[in-house]
């Protein structure tokens, strides 16, 4: 009852400052749940979406500060939001979202690049789609990204894709294919959790990465002698592609293998010195245009 009161607050209120915004392929939307995902350009997209999917009802991630406030908290709650730790997230991003697709008539909005600053694609949605047996439904919002835009009544467009289904076991062919883990990254709270998985898991090769020593941010356990080069050599035969044709980037120790495989390895200048000493070519850190400038001069 809430969030259908909110939704048709906020849609008039959308008609009286704008008036101006148009739906498209809202066939192609659905029946049952599924996740709705978009680029994420300004602070209101989310709301067009809704009003644009509608009649169905979403629910979405919020930052956790904006429940700190007991009101904010009052309104997100009833409008089917639930609580995210950006810095540290924890399990409950996977599993909320997986048990309100499968058991409440609730679908989702998920912005795949996390927050409207960032340009990184993230996993999640694909993970939460193949947990919770849901499509994937793109979405796009064309229109202006500030609020004088709106009040200006430029035209606000939101147009849907096909729907993507996420196959729980997908395989490509015979050779060439994926129904098993080979290795899971986890986040390191402390450096103990990296040797510990040593201990624990003897038969694994274990790994820590973004930092070195007890500054590494993560960790991962994989099957031995499955590395990068491996992956590649593979992918090269699914593909027919000639290894002299490869380059590979890398600033970590794992990445060594694909150095030496590839025909040109491009270590990044903010790398170890062991993947330094591997590369045919060194470039700038990463945070300072490595990989522009690299491929300026291999051009």
């Amino acid at each position: 009852m809430f969030y259908s009161f909110i939704r048709a607050l906020v849609r008039v209120i959308v008609f009286i400052i704008n008036g101006n915004t148009h739906y498209l392929n809202k066939d192609k939307l659905p029946k049952g749940n599924y996740i709705l995902v978009g680029p994420h350009r300004t602070w209101y997209d989310p709301i067009f979406f809704a009003l644009a999917a509608a009649p169905k009802k979403f629910s979405f991630m919020a930052k956790e500060e904006l429940f700190s406030n007991p009101f904010l908290r009052y309104i997100l709650v009833h409008a089917n939001a639930f609580p995210v730790n950006r810095a540290n997230p924890g399990p409950s991003v996977i599993k909320t979202p997986v048990k309100w697709l499968r058991k409440r008539d609730l679908s989702l909005i998920m912005f795949p690049s996390g927050t409207r600053h960032s340009q990184e694609l993230k996993g999640g949605a694909v993970l939460i789609a193949k947990m919770a047996g849901v499509p994937i439904v793109p979405a796009v919002y064309q229109g202006p990204l500030t609020f004088k835009g709106l009040l200006a009544r430029k035209k606000v467009t939101i147009a849907f894709g096909d729907p993507i289904t996420i196959e729980r076991k997908q395989k490509l062919t015979d050779e060439l294919y994926c129904d098993d883990v080979n290795k899971v990254s986890f986040i390191l709270k402390m450096y103990q959790d990296h040797l510990d998985s040593v201990l624990i898991f003897p038969n694994l090769k274990a790994g820590t990465w973004s930092g070195r020593g007890e500054t590494a941010l993560f960790g991962d356990l994989g099957v031995k002698d499955i590395t990068k080069a491996h992956a590649i050599d593979v992918l090269l035969k699914y593909l027919q592609a000639d290894k002299q044709d490869t380059i590979a980037f890398g600033d970590a120790k794992v990445d060594i293998p694909m150095l030496d495989y590839c025909e040109i390895g491009v270590a990044m200048g903010n790398g170890g010195p062991d993947s330094l000493a591997m590369a045919n070519m060194v470039t700038d850190d990463v945070e300072e245009d490595g990989l522009f400038n690299a491929f300026k001069a291999l051009k």
